[in-house]
This record gives C-alpha cells, structure tokens and sequence, in this order.
C-alpha cells in the first residue's frame, strides 16, 4: 500500500504580519527573490507557504528542514538523492502539497472551482470529455458541469506533473499503470493526485494552521 500525506494551507494564515516576516527569513534566498518578483502580494505569500509547507513534511519525518531544492525542466522541484517525492500546487489562496516515501513519481494539483468553458475544453480535453461537458451544458451552465470541468483540468494537470512535462504534452493520457485521487476536503477547491503505480492507497490529510507553522520557525530560531 503506497501512503500519501496531503498538507494544505490557506494563505489567510499570512493575515498574521508577524508570522509573515519570520517566514519570509525562515525561507531561502531563492524563494524569497522568486516571490519578491511577483507582481501580486497574494502570490508572493502563495509563493513562501509552498517552501514552508516543503520544509513542514520534512520536518514531520525529522529531516533537515531546508532540503535543497532542485527544479525539473518544467519546474517540478525536488530534492536530490531524497527517497521522499513530493509535488506542489495552489490555486486562488490555496497551496496543496502531497508528498510520498514510496517508490513512486507523484503529481498533485489543486484548482478552485471554475466556470466550465466549453472552448478551453475543445483545446485540452480528451473528445469523450468534450461530449460529457457539451451534454450538461446544452441547456445552460450548472453547477455540476463547473465541478466536472474542473475536476478534468485537476486531473489533467496532476497527470502531466505526476510525468514530469508542461501542458504543451496535454494531448498525452495516461494507461492502466496510473492511479489518481480526488480530494474535495476544501469548499470550492477539487485536488487531484496522480501516481504512476497500481497499487492501493492510503491518504493522510493535513491542515496546517498558523500555530503549526509558528512552531515550525521557531525550532530554527
């Protein structure tokens, strides 16, 4: 049985001024330069609770908590020579991290509830889904046709990530040796994760909450 932990965060927990300055020196200098450069403050903060939410898993299984993080060629980071994998996604003010010690390549995505758009569907869904989605909406938009496009497009994403290429592969599926989860734990948000094993799974959700993230800096300081 292949474990997956699932730690997720709103950004909210940065109302906090306080625990947003020591944060920002709790992380590396290549995050805080990467974030520095965005344009909106929500995704700076977005930014910076991705690396601490990294640095709690480790943390969790007494590993150093500043692993060296290392970027794929489309951007999927990890930790050279760790047996842990690990893959990152936000949405909206959402940053989800899933992270794995099996042998494994893991893909998370998490995306906030959206209008279904019937063209984007047209340029990046399969023409069975395209059918699905053309069907519900053909009197009108629902609510349920909203939560099936997204959960397509999490599905999709967390596929793409889980192998490790951008969207310019999107017309790549996946076979029989692939495994994927869905987790609605959070109002409005649908997360994905996508595993390349066949095996059974056993998931672990984590909140992680300001306090948990106070102690966390604190142990460094």
């Amino acid at each position: 049985m292949i474990e997956i932990e699932i730690y997720s965060a709103d950004v909210s927990i940065f109302d906090d001024d306080r625990l947003y300055e020591r944060a920002k020196k709790y992380i590396s200098s290549e995050r805080l330069a990467r974030a520095t450069r965005m344009y909106h403050e929500k995704d700076r903060r977005l930014s910076i609770l991705s690396e601490i939410l990294i640095s709690y898993a480790f943390a969790s299984r007494n590993l150093p908590h500043h692993p060296a993080l290392l970027l794929g060629e489309h951007g999927k980071p990890y930790v050279q020579d760790s047996q842990l994998k690990f893959n990152l996604s936000h949405s909206d003010t959402r940053a989800t991290l899933a992270v794995t010690s099996a042998s494994c390549e893991i893909g998370c995505d998490i995306q906030r509830v959206t209008s279904c758009d019937i063209r984007i569907a047209q340029r990046m869904y399969s023409e069975e889904e395209i059918t699905r989605l053309s069907q519900m909406v053909e009197h009108g938009p629902t609510p349920d046709a909203d939560i099936l496009f997204t959960k397509m497009w999490a599905r999709k994403e967390s596929f793409l990530k889980c192998i490790g290429v951008g969207l310019a592969a999107s017309d790549r599926q996946p076979d029989e040796s692939f495994r994927f989860y869905e987790y609605d734990e959070w109002k409005d948000y649908i997360c994905s994760v996508c595993v390349n094993q066949s095996d059974a799974i056993h998931t672990t959700i984590t909140e992680v909450d300001g306090i948990m993230i106070d102690s966390l800096i604190s142990d460094d300081e």
